[in-house]
């Protein structure tokens, strides 16, 4: 019974005629090539000058706080996204943070379609000193 079949098999596809006769390759009409997104980073729009602490200022306490916020697709600063990544005094990171929320940018593109990016904001606190 096997022979058979196995016959009948052979006869078919002899009957069919060659496989590789049945193969079409479509070649493409025109390559396309890739399209690249341009990315243009965050500009800073606007940032008000950070609110030097009055009992810091007193004391001649000043310093450097270097922050590293997430712009959102709107331009804006988030509060939950904000990390203090230096800092001479914790009464200057939360005037640095206050300010940071503040600031207003026009955010990142990656082609037209705006898109998150994390942004350095430095604050420097310096007193002053008015005459000789």
């Amino acid at each position: 019974m096997m022979r058979v079949w196995a016959a009948a098999i052979l006869l078919g596809l002899a009957a069919a005629g060659p496989v590789a006769g049945q193969i079409t390759v479509l070649k493409p009409l025109d390559p396309i090539p890739p399209r690249r997104l341009v990315y243009h980073p965050p500009e800073l729009l606007y940032c008000p000058q950070p609110e030097y602490p009055d009992s810091l200022k007193r004391r001649g306490i000043g310093g450097h706080v270097l922050l590293e916020v997430v712009v959102d697709t709107l331009g804006r600063v988030a509060p939950d996204r904000i990390v203090v990544r230096e800092s001479s005094h914790n009464g200057l990171s939360r005037a640095a943070i206050t300010m940071a929320v503040q600031c207003r940018f026009k955010p990142a593109r990656l082609g037209k379609t705006a898109v998150q990016k994390m942004v350095t904001i430095p604050a420097d606190f310096s007193i002053r000193r008015s005459g000789p």
